[in-house]
Formats: C-alpha cells, sequence, structure tokens
C-alpha cells in the first residue's frame, strides 16, 4: 500500500495499526520512507479541486472563456500558486470574474481582491467602489498597496487605481495556462 502513494497514516486508519507498527512493518521489509518532497507531491495530487469546471457548450459560453483566457494571457501572472489577473478596465475584470463563476465555478469565498493605487487616492472608497462594481463583498479585500507620489506627480493615474483578482489555486492556475495554450496553437497554424 506505501508503495501504491499511500501514507502511512492513510495505511494506519485502513488496517487498524499504530502508526509505529506500520513504520516498524516497513523497516522490516526494507522499504525506504519517502522524502518531504515525494509525499508533498503525492499529496498535491490527490487534494480535491477547489473549482468545478464546466466545458462551454452555448456559443456565449465559448466567447466567455476565449475572452477570459486572452484577458488573461495579457494580463495575468503565468507563474506562482495562484491565478492573479490584474487590470483597471471594469469591463475586463468582470468579463475574467464572470468566467471564474461560470465557467470554472470556483468557491465564491476564496476570491481576493488587491488593489494598487496612490497616496493621494482614497483607498476605502476605491474597495468600496469595486467591491459594489464587482458583487463582491468588502471581506475580499486584502491590504491595499498605496504607491507614495513623487514632488514631480507625472504619474500614471488611474481614478480607480489597479485591481487584482487573485484565486490562490495551482491546479486551476495550470489549467488555464494549458487552455491558453491550445488556444494559441489552433490560431497559430
Amino acid at each position: 500500500m506505501y508503495l501504491k502513494e499511500l501514507s502511512a497514516q492513510q495505511i494506519s486508519i485502513k488496517l487498524g495499526m499504530s502508526l509505529k507498527q506500520v513504520y516498524t512493518s516497513l523497516i522490516r521489509q526494507k522499504v525506504p520512507r519517502r522524502l518531504p518532497t515525494e509525499q508533498n507531491r503525492i499529496n498535491f495530487q490527490n487534494k480535491p479541486l477547489s473549482y468545478s469546471y464546466h466545458k462551454p457548450v452555448t456559443e456565449s459560453q465559448k466567447l466567455l472563456e476565449v475572452a477570459a483566457l486572452m484577458l488573461y494571457k495579457g494580463e495575468g501572472a503565468k507563474n506562482g500558486f495562484s491565478v492573479d489577473f490584474v487590470n483597471s478596465d471594469l469591463n475586463a475584470l468582470k468579463i475574467f470574474l464572470q468566467y471564474l463563476r461560470k465557467i470554472c465555478v470556483v468557491t465564491e469565498s476564496r476570491i481576493k481582491l488587491y488593489l494598487y493605487c496612490f497616496s493621494n487616492q482614497n483607498s476605502e472608497s476605491l474597495k468600496v467602489y469595486w467591491s459594489n462594481s464587482l458583487g463582491l463583498p468588502l471581506s475580499a479585500f486584502t491590504k491595499p498597496y498605496v504607491r507614495k507620489m513623487t514632488l514631480t506627480g507625472k504619474e500614471r493615474m488611474m481614478p480607480n487605481g489597479v485591481l487584482h483578482i487573485r484565486y490562490s489555486d495551482k491546479k486551476l492556475l495550470w489549467h488555464i495556462l494549458a487552455l491558453i495554450d491550445q488556444i494559441a496553437k489552433k490560431m497559430i497554424k
């Protein structure tokens, strides 16, 4: 069972044995212990998904998916552990959020928002604006990044700041990036 990637804990529960008995048996059978990195890989593979991808069937769903994926290709994080889409355009953010909700069917409470604005802007009123515009609670916001204005005042101004929509799930990130690659391959032929 250990060689079939069950953990010692899972084996002990399955066989009704103590953990010590399982480890003693593994030692007696000369089964080498897994490295922590190997056990982490197994745990990650066996972890249930936090989303339920629904393959688009209608034309409007297909259009939504292509639009969201192309937006992500241009403005999304391509590495790391989270889906992180950043933009200052309300419509672009709505499209991507709609994709997460309707096609990926994510766990709504795991959607987090990160605001980037300048020190001469009121971050609290911007959070209220984005919350109302996107239909997400204020509790979805993490601490905003407020950039200090320089004396020149020539910073690129975005009246509502820049917003990150974040969803912490590496499997969803990989899924989105794979779909983007599939679309790119079809279009570049």
